[in-house]
C-alpha cells in the first residue's frame, strides 16, 4: 500500500505539472496569432501596385506589425514598426506607409538608376543671311536630370555676299553636348552646352587656289530650349541658341581682294520632336 501511495502522489504531481504548463501556454499560444491578419493586410493596402522586381514583406508580431520594402535583389531598403492592440489599424497604419513613404522612395531610386535614351529631329535657320538647318540628335538621359548627346546636322546651303562676289557653303556638324533639364508637370526647360566641329564645303568662282574647298572649324553653341510633353513619350523642343567659331574664313579674290569672311557667332533656332526609349518616361518624372 505504501508503494501505491507513491506512486499515486507522483503520478498527480505529474497531472499537475502538465496541468500548469498547458495553462501557462495557452497565453502564448493566443498571442503567435496574425495581427494583423492576411485578409487584413490585403483589405488596407488594395490595389497597390509596385514596380517590377520590388516588394513589401508583411508580418504581424505579436507585439508590433512589421513592414519591410525589399528591391529587386531582395534586399531591405526601409522597415517601419507599428504598435497597439487593433489589428485592423495596425494593417492601416501599414497601408498608409507604404503608399506615403514606400512608392516615392521607390521612384526617387528608380530615377537615380535609369537611363532614358532620346531620338530628337529638328529643323530649323542657322545664321545671316538666314539658311536652313536640319539636325538629328541622340541622348542619354541618366540621373533624372542630366544629359548627354550626339549631334549630326547640315546646312544645305549658305550664301554669303560680298562686294563682287558671293560665296556658297555646304555645311555639316558633328558634336558632343551636355545639357540640363528642369520639369514641371508637362513643361520642361532645358540649357544645353555643345562642342564639336563643323565641315565646310566652300565654292566662290573668283576663290582664290581653286572654286572648290573644304574646311573644318572648332564650335561651340550653348542653347536653351523649351519642351512641351505631349504623352509618356513624346515631347516637343523649341531651342535657341548661337554658334560660336574661334576661327573665322576670310574669302579673297585671285587677285587678293577680300569678298566676304565668316562671322564669329551666329543664330540658330530649331523647332523639332523628341522621342523616349528604353524605360518609361514616367519613371523619370
Amino acid at each position: 500500500m505504501v508503494w501505491w501511495s507513491r506512486q499515486g502522489a507522483l503520478f498527480c504531481v505529474a497531472v499537475a505539472w502538465l496541468g500548469l504548463s498547458a495553462a501557462r501556454a495557452a497565453p502564448a499560444e493566443r498571442s503567435v496569432r496574425p495581427c494583423p491578419t492576411i485578409e487584413q493586410w490585403r483589405g488596407a493596402l488594395g490595389e497597390v501596385a509596385l514596380p517590377s522586381g520590388w516588394r513589401v514583406a508583411l508580418a504581424g508580431l505579436p507585439d508590433a506589425a512589421r513592414v519591410r520594402l525589399l528591391d529587386p535583389k531582395q534586399r531591405v531598403v526601409v522597415e517601419r514598426r507599428f504598435a497597439g492592440s487593433d489589428c485592423q489599424a495596425r494593417a492601416q497604419a501599414a497601408a498608409i506607409v507604404v503608399e506615403n513613404q514606400f512608392l516615392p522612395l521607390i521612384y526617387r531610386v528608380t530615377r537615380r538608376r535609369a537611363i532614358a535614351w532620346e531620338l530628337s529631329v529638328a529643323g530649323g535657320l542657322v545664321g545671316l543671311p538666314a539658311a536652313p538647318l536640319i539636325e538629328t540628335v541622340f541622348a542619354a538621359r541618366l540621373a533624372e536630370h542630366w544629359l548627354l548627346a550626339v549631334h549630326l546636322a547640315i546646312a544645305p546651303r549658305q550664301t554669303l555676299y560680298g562686294v563682287r562676289e558671293r560665296v556658297d557653303l555646304l555645311r555639316w556638324q558633328s558634336a558632343l553636348s551636355a545639357g540640363y533639364r528642369w520639369s514641371a508637370g508637362r513643361w520642361s526647360l532645358e540649357t544645353t552646352l555643345l562642342a564639336g566641329l563643323e565641315w565646310r564645303r566652300v565654292h566662290g568662282r573668283e576663290l582664290i587656289d581653286a572654286d572648290v574647298r573644304w574646311l573644318a572649324r572648332p564650335m561651340l553653341r550653348p542653347t536653351t530650349g523649351l519642351l512641351l510633353r505631349l504623352g509618356p513619350r513624346f515631347l516637343l523642343n523649341l531651342a535657341l541658341g548661337a554658334n560660336i567659331f574661334p576661327l573665322i574664313d576670310r574669302y579673297r579674290t585671285v587677285d587678293g581682294q577680300p569678298i566676304v569672311e565668316t562671322p564669329y557667332a551666329e543664330f540658330v533656332a530649331l523647332f523639332g520632336g523628341i522621342y523616349s526609349f528604353g524605360p518609361s518616361s514616367g519613371d523619370l518624372q
